[in-house]
């Protein structure tokens, strides 16, 4: 299991905020993260999901933090690769809804960040999905309803 290091660089803190904001599914703080040009894409394009500006992005995550009733998920990261202006970390996000469905999703992230104003901010998230993970809560959501 990958630790933050004291000597952790602004970026990868920066980084640390997201995975903290978006696991207590906190909108305000995201969106302080983002810069305003923010896109995410979701990968493999088999997985059928647009790619996001920052604006469907908070919305994505006000939808999960529904499903959740506003409890926070647990996440665990496996390695991180750091690089100027980007860094990449496998990481695993996991909880259960209040309906006790699972969602268990390992996936690597690529963050492309770059300095806005004072501090670093994330410009763009490649995330590398796990299809199976992410087609068995889709279904147990779709069955839920």
């Amino acid at each position: 299991m990958y630790t933050l290091p004291p000597t952790a660089s602004a970026q990868l803190h920066t980084v640390h905020q997201w995975y903290e904001a978006v696991t207590r599914w906190d909108v305000a703080k995201l969106d302080e993260l983002f810069t305003p040009d923010y896109r995410h894409v979701s990968l493999p394009a088999s997985v059928g999901e647009a790619d996001k500006g920052k604006k469907e992005g908070l919305a994505l995550v006000q939808f999960m933090a529904s499903l959740f009733n506003g409890k926070a998920i647990d996440y665990e990261w496996y390695d991180v690769n750091e690089t100027d202006g980007k860094i990449w970390v496998h990481s695993k996000m996991y909880g259960k809804t209040p309906k006790e469905l699972a969602f268990n999703n390992e996936s690597i992230f690529q963050f492309t960040l770059r300095a806005e104003g004072e501090g670093i901010q994330i410009a763009e998230i490649r995330e590398f999905v796990d299809t199976k993970a992410t087609a068995e809560f889709a279904q147990g959501l779709a069955g839920a309803a």
